[in-house]
C-alpha cells in the first residue's frame, strides 16, 4: 500500500489537504476486499443477535463508506478527470458489493429470525431492523435466476446514468462562459460580482480586465447567476443567462434528454422486477406518505392554498414593477428575481448585498456554535 494513505489512517476528519485519485482508488479496493471477507464470515457463522448480527454488518460497511464518501465528495466539489476515472473504475465494484449485502439470503434470513424474538429488541433496534429487512426487499433479495441477474445490471445502468448526468451538468455548466465590455452590460451588478468576472476574463486570456473597467466574463456558477438575476439592470444580459442556465445539458455532446429517457424506463424496469406497477410505489415503500394516491392528494391542497397566494403576489410584484416605469403587462422567468429584489428594498429597507458582510464565514461560524450552546448545551472549541 501507498505509504501513509490518509483513506486509511483511521481519523474523524477527512485531510482533504492531501487526499489525491490514487490515495481513494487504493483505500476503496483495500476497503472492498476487506468487506468481502467480513461478509463471507458473517454469512458463514448465521448468528441471529444484534451483537453478533447487526453491529458487525454496519461495522462491515463504514469503511468503505467513508472511502467512497470521499470520492463523491471530490466529485462534487474539485470534478476533474482523475476523479471522473476513480469514480468509473470503482463504482460498478462498490455497486456490486452493495447488492450482495443487501441480497444476502443468510443474513436476510437472520434478521427475520431476530426480528420474531421482539423481546430481545429495544424500540430502536426493532425500527433499525425493519427498515434493514425493507432495505433488503427493495434491493432484490427476494428475486432468483435470471430476475435477479436483470435487477443487478438495471441497478449498475441507473448508478452509471446518475453519475454521467451530474457530469454532463457540470460540464455545461463550465462551458458557458460570455466576455462582454461595456459598462451598460453590468450596471447595476454588485461589486463582488464584478471582482469574480474580472477574474474568469483574466483566467481566459484578458490580461488587463478589471473590476472596474471590464471585460467581464458571465459564468453560470451559481452565485454568478444568482446575482444576476437579483441585480443586473440590463434585461438582455437577465434573459441570456437564465435561458442558458435553465437549458444546462439540454444539447450537443452533453445532452441528458437520452439519459432522463433510459432512466425512467428503467426505473420502470425495476418496479415491476419487484412487483410494483410504478418506481413512485418502490420509493413510497420506504417512506412515510402510504401511497401514491396520498402523495397526489396533499400537493392538490397545497396547490389550492398556494396558488391564489402565489398570483396576488406576482400581480403586486407586477404593478410595483410598473410604478417603475416597467412597460409590459407580463414580467417574464428572468425578471422575477430583480424587481422581486427592489420590492424587498423598498418594503424593508436593505437589499442581499448588504446583508453580506453580516455573514461572513467566522460570523456564521459563531452564531452556529452560538446555537449549539442554547439549544443543546454544547460549546464547540477549536482543536487546534
Amino acid at each position: 500500500m501507498t505509504e501513509m494513505n490518509p483513506l486509511l489512517i483511521p481519523s474523524a476528519f477527512p485531510a482533504f489537504d492531501v487526499i489525491a485519485p490514487a490515495h481513494a482508488r487504493e483505500a476503496v479496493r483495500h476497503h472492498l476486499a476487506e468487506a468481502e471477507k467480513a461478509l463471507d464470515r458473517l454469512e458463514a457463522a448465521e448468528v441471529p443477535s444484534w451483537a453478533g448480527l447487526m453491529e458487525p454488518l454496519q461495522e462491515l460497511g463504514d469503511p468503505l463508506s467513508y472511502a467512497w464518501g470521499i470520492v463523491h465528495h471530490a466529485m462534487s466539489v474539485m470534478n476533474s478527470d482523475a476523479w471522473r476515472a476513480v469514480e468509473e473504475e470503482l463504482q460498478p465494484d462498490v455497486v456490486a458489493l452493495s447488492l450482495r449485502v443487501q441480497q444476502s439470503r443468510p443474513l436476510f434470513d437472520c434478521m427475520r429470525d431476530l426480528q420474531g424474538d421482539e423481546s430481545a429488541l429495544s424500540p430502536a433496534q426493532r425500527r433499525i431492523l425493519k427498515s434493514q429487512l425493507l432495505s433488503a426487499t427493495l434491493s432484490g433479495v427476494g428475486l432468483d435466476g435470471e430476475p435477479r441477474a436483470r435487477f443487478n445490471a438495471i441497478k449498475r445502468e441507473l448508478a452509471q446514468s446518475g453519475t454521467l448526468f451530474g457530469n454532463h451538468v457540470l460540464d455545461s455548466t463550465k462551458a458557458f462562459r460570455r466576455v462582454v465590455s461595456e459598462a451598460e452590460w453590468v450596471q447595476g451588478l454588485p461589486h463582488t460580482w464584478r471582482l469574480a468576472a474580472a477574474q474568469a476574463a483574466r483566467d481566459d486570456g484578458h490580461a488587463s480586465a478589471t473590476a472596474e473597467d471590464g471585460p467581464w466574463c458571465v459564468t453560470l456558477d451559481a452565485p454568478q447567476f444568482i446575482a444576476c438575476m437579483r441585480y443586473a439592470e440590463h434585461r438582455g444580459l437577465r434573459e441570456d443567462i437564465y435561458r442558458a442556465y435553465v437549458t444546462r445539458a439540454s444539447s450537443g455532446a452533453c445532452d441528458n434528454g437520452a439519459l432522463v429517457e433510459s432512466t425512467l424506463r428503467l426505473r420502470r424496469e425495476l418496479a415491476a422486477l419487484l412487483g410494483y406497477a410504478s418506481y413512485a410505489e418502490v420509493s413510497l415503500a420506504s417512506k412515510m406518505a402510504p401511497d401514491v394516491g396520498a402523495v397526489d392528494a396533499m400537493h392538490e391542497q397545497l396547490l389550492a392554498v398556494a396558488y391564489p397566494r402565489g398570483a396576488q403576489e406576482l400581480a403586486e410584484l407586477e404593478a410595483f414593477a410598473g410604478r417603475q416605469g416597467w412597460l409590459e403587462n407580463k414580467l417574464q422567468p428572468w425578471d422575477m428575481a430583480f424587481w422581486a429584489e427592489r420590492l424587498r428594498a423598498e418594503c424593508f429597507r436593505f437589499t442581499q448585498e448588504e446583508l453580506r458582510p453580516y455573514f461572513q464565514f467566522p460570523r456564521v461560524l459563531e452564531g452556529l456554535f452560538a446555537c449549539t450552546r442554547e439549544l443543546f448545551g454544547v460549546d464547540v472549541e477549536a482543536a487546534d
